[in-house]
């Protein structure tokens, strides 16, 4: 790989890892951590977000997604909750216990939480934009292939942190391409650490997928 593949000048590399498809899994925890996905639906309900951009049924957002956060707070109407640039959504599925029950959507507990629910934005962000996205449970097993597949938003460093707790995974991936090149784990590891781009579009794939 030449030098001018792995220091590159853009504030954001695209990394493609093509592994085993039992594989895949092992990257969910990065979906589980936190990541960005750059979207078209800034400004739209958070229905519409998850159905246009996440290709999501209504069976499916109605039947598993029992549990939404929205910048930090729980969603009962999931049309009137608006996603806006930057913000910060997470789903799950049914957790377990009073706290689970609690935090669930239209749950009959939801008056408990009245003060902490998410209220109607007033003003909406029309457009192109990014949005944090975390995945729980039966949610990250269920959509998180397809999820790495399209390609997820990270840091360098937040990268850089996982790859390392995981001790091989990387020797374990069938090919590595940064920004279009071929990459050794090595070249990989120094461009992680030259903090050359201030993100990363990372996609992964089972292989022949890619």
């Amino acid at each position: 790989m030449t030098e001018s593949a792995v220091h590159q000048t853009k504030k954001q590399s695209h990394l493609i890892f093509e592994v085993e498809a039992d594989c895949l899994p092992e990257f969910f925890g990065l979906l589980q951590g936190g990541f960005s996905l750059a979207t078209t639906h800034c400004g739209r309900s958070v229905r519409t977000f998850l159905k246009d951009e996440l290709g999501l049924t209504d069976d499916y957002i109605s039947q598993r997604i029992s549990t939404l956060f929205l910048d930090g707070m729980p969603v009962d109407d999931i049309d009137t909750a608006v996603v806006q640039n930057g913000s910060r959504l997470a789903l799950s599925s049914a957790m377990p216990g009073l706290v689970g029950a609690t935090m669930r959507q239209g749950s009959p507990l939801a008056a408990l939480r009245d003060t902490i629910s998410y209220k109607t934005a007033e003003t909406r962000e029309d457009g192109n934009g990014q949005i944090c996205l975390k995945l729980f449970n039966l949610i990250m097993s269920d959509i998180g292939p397809h999820i790495l597949g399209r390609g997820i938003i990270v840091r360098p460093e937040s990268l850089k942190e996982f790859l390392e707790r995981h001790g091989d995974m990387v020797n374990r991936c069938s090919q590595i391409q940064l920004n279009g090149s071929v990459c050794s784990p090595e070249a990989l590891q120094h461009a992680l650490s030259s903090a050359e781009s201030e993100t990363i579009c990372l996609t992964v794939c089972a292989e022949k997928r890619c």
